[in-house]
């Protein structure tokens, strides 16, 4: 039982990481400025990069990685695009708070029994989540 928890939790993340970089890539087309679509560039392919890894992870536990994010996500990314044009604020709020919700899935995964190479991935993608959480906030208020 206890693998399977694991395994639905790397899975989850994977997901939540998909959306993050499905994210960033529609805020770099959507944003008119060049720097903030260059910084969401980057950080779609480092997000690419953790979900590349949790399904590492996956793959070694025989989990089998998808490489799709969540319907709530689609839906969002979808309504964000209907709106379209926003501005490079709505933007950065909008990205803050999909940064807030894989923080919250990272921290409800790190609250199980993890293996220690699994938990120090873990930690290690959270660390940076928080970090461009933080990033972000700062660049909004600079804006507003």
């Amino acid at each position: 039982m206890a693998h399977r928890r694991l395994v639905a939790r790397l899975t989850a993340l994977v997901e939540t990481c998909c959306d993050g970089y499905a994210g960033y890539d529609d805020a770099a087309r959507l944003v008119p400025d060049l720097s903030l679509r260059r910084l969401f560039e980057r950080l779609a392919a480092e997000r690419r990069t953790h979900a590349q890894e949790l399904g590492g992870e996956l793959a070694r536990l025989g989990g089998s990685p998808r490489a799709e994010g969540t319907v709530r996500g689609a839906l969002h990314r979808g309504w964000l695009r209907a709106r379209a044009p926003l501005t490079a604020l709505e933007i950065l709020r909008e990205c803050t708070i999909g940064e807030r919700a894989a923080l919250k899935r990272y921290d409800e995964a790190l609250a199980g029994d993890l293996p220690a190479e699994v938990r120090a991935l873990l930690e290690s993608h959270r660390r940076r989540l928080a970090a461009i959480n933080e990033m972000l906030v700062e660049l909004g208020e600079s804006l507003s």
